[in-house]
């Protein structure tokens, strides 16, 4: 069995028998029992020096007297050196008294004995990323294909990790980009197929259907009248006959000669703008022959027709004119074409 207790009158605190101070919060503990001390030393028996009211060396109360009976007298008391606790402190007067109790920070949340949660940051979605970037390179349509799968998938991602990824944002912005992005690829593979019929149509030999509206190919030959075709704007364009050795100008600076082994092949033409102005320019003209050489008009030559075709028609006029070519002397030249628009253009077959 341990030593009697006894409980503080003040904290309720179970403490020692005997105990004069309460270690928990420092009362004085009443005590009924008589301590007999002889005069000059404390009730532990240090001797004490004259007048002290309170042993040095343990604390105790210093008894003149030899004897002390009264159970009142035991409530100012100080604890025996064995019952106060070594950290406390000793005040000026000699009597002991425990530390004071330790103080939270002001303005800190109180401590608890578990660790408290830090939030962490979400990381970026990596598809979600790649997805805007490839947007952005395009590749013909390719990068913007595996955008859009990019995205949806970054976005699926991005729901699924409940707040622990980021970059929805970017994923919405590469899925519109690639959108964009696969829609112009369409657009520009669309208008490549088409110049590129057209290019094959214009290189293409023997007889091709004009494109102009509600008009038909004839063949006109040299020395007779020609067809007459109708453009895009409504005005008319007449092919008046084709010809070797076509009337040519003649001066001091102008000689009717063509090159080595050529010789010069003339198309008459009339332009009649009745809706819009109408540009015969003889850039837009050319010939082919069986063969499907191609043969631009003699602009930068030595000869030139007479008279030669106007550049363009006023609306309301009708102007005429020859277009010269240098052809090989073997050549049968067997279609005339006039391309004045990128998708559009008329053809006459020459026989």
């Amino acid at each position: 069995m341990g030593p009697p207790m006894s409980e503080c009158p003040k904290c309720g605190r179970q403490v020692e028998a005997g105990c004069s101070v309460c270690p928990g919060c420092a009362a004085l503990l009443p005590s009924s029992r008589t301590v007999s001390v002889p005069t000059g030393v404390c009730a532990n028996g240090h001797p004490l020096p004259p007048e002290a009211k309170f042993c040095p060396e343990c604390g105790s109360v210093t008894q003149r007297s030899s004897t002390r009976s009264s159970p009142a007298e035991q409530v100012a008391a100080i604890p025996a050196a064995d019952a106060v606790p070594s950290y406390w402190g000793q005040a000026s007067d000699g009597r002991p008294y425990p530390p004071p109790p330790p103080r939270e920070p002001s303005g800190s949340a109180p401590t608890l004995g578990y660790p408290q949660y830090v939030p962490v940051a979400p990381k970026t979605n990596g598809l979600a990323i790649a997805s805007l970037v490839l947007s952005l390179l395009w590749f013909a349509g390719l990068g913007s294909l595996l955008a859009i799968i990019f995205a949806l998938s970054a976005r699926r991602s991005i729901k699924r990790s409940q707040g622990r990824e980021a970059g929805d944002s970017l994923a919405i912005a590469g899925l519109v980009i690639g959108i964009l992005g696969v829609l112009g690829s369409v657009l520009f593979f669309g208008a490549v197929a088409a110049v590129n019929h057209e290019v094959n149509a214009y290189n293409q030999t023997g007889h091709v259907s004009s494109a102009g509206a509600g008009s038909a190919t004839t063949t006109p030959t040299a020395g007779s009248s020609g067809s007459t075709l109708t453009t895009s704007g409504g005005d008319r364009v007449t092919v008046q006959q084709v010809t070797f050795n076509p009337p040519m100008q003649t001066s001091d600076f102008l000689l009717p000669t063509p090159s080595s082994g050529n010789v010069y092949f003339g198309a008459e033409i009339q332009g009649c703008a009745d809706h819009t102005q109408l540009d015969l320019t003889p850039i837009w003209w050319s010939v082919y022959d069986a063969q499907g050489n191609k043969f631009l008009p003699d602009l930068l030559g030595t000869a030139s027709a007479n008279p030669t075709i106007p550049s363009s028609a006023l609306i309301g006029k009708c102007v005429s004119g020859w277009v010269v070519f240098q052809v090989p002397q073997t050549a049968k030249i067997v279609r005339l074409v006039y391309w004045p628009e990128p998708f559009q253009k008329y053809d006459w077959t020459v026989s």
